[in-house]
């Protein structure tokens, strides 16, 4: 089991990194401001061809790579249990 104060530091880091401006948040402004609101509204659903673009964008977001490389494996401790049920929980 994950301990309580692990999770809701991870919860902190996530967040901080989530709304911290990136290549996802400008690809969905500049789809809102050169489509309008509804395109960058689909965007972030996940619908229309822009959705392509938007998982190209995931992928290649360098955030996505510190995140799963240098974050997230000071979350998981091996004598607590499986590392890969931790980090699935995480």
């Amino acid at each position: 089991m994950i301990p309580v104060e692990t999770l809701l530091a991870f919860f902190a880091i996530s967040m901080t990194l989530a709304l911290a401006p990136g290549p996802d948040n400008i690809f969905v402004l500049t789809q809102s401001a050169q489509h309008g609101r509804s395109a960058g509204l689909l965007v972030t659903l996940g619908r229309l061809a822009l959705y392509r673009r938007g998982t190209f964008m995931n992928i290649t977001n360098p955030k996505v790579s510190i995140f799963f490389l240098a974050i997230l494996p000071q979350f998981a401790d091996p004598t607590r249990g499986a590392l890969v049920l931790q980090l699935v929980l995480l």
